[in-house]
């Protein structure tokens, strides 16, 4: 489907690096509004260095899709990066009002018969922990 969020980010990551921009300008045409593609977006942003509009497009996939955990996962281990531990604490609480549901690496964890009595807020530090970027793990760091 030409439409598919999911798929489309997952085209961006396995695009080789040089022509990843390409595919995510193909996937911005097609899904512009997609939490999955807007998140894809974000971090190769974080990957380039250009942190200020990592941030914005992290906070983007979230505000399209609060219900999306990954993505929240996903602001939470890129502010862990760059982030303030103030700015930290701000993702991690508006992922908690959100209470997040939804998103391949959250249903994962949350799932998973050892974390049934985490909090939104542990489970949203275990996505994070979890999120890989760029073929590598996201070191943690802060909350």
């Amino acid at each position: 489907c030409s439409t598919a969020g999911v798929l489309w980010a997952e085209a961006i990551a396995m695009e080789p690096r040089p022509s990843q921009k390409t595919k995510s300008t193909d996937a911005l045409k097609r899904c512009d509004n997609d939490p999955h593609v807007i998140m894809a977006v974000a971090r190769l942003f974080w990957r380039d260095r250009k942190l200020d509009r990592a941030r914005v497009w992290c906070n983007r996939a979230v505000v399209l899709d609060p219900a999306l955990g990954d993505a929240w996962g996903n602001y939470l281990a890129f502010e862990r990066d760059h982030g303030t531990p103030e700015q930290q604490e701000e993702v991690l609480r508006r992922a908690v009002a959100a209470s997040p549901q939804t998103g391949e690496h959250w249903k994962a964890l949350a799932d998973d018969p050892a974390n049934h009595s985490l909090s939104t807020g542990e489970l949203v530090k275990r996505v994070a922990d979890a999120m890989p970027i760029s073929g590598r793990l996201v070191p943690s760091r802060g909350p």
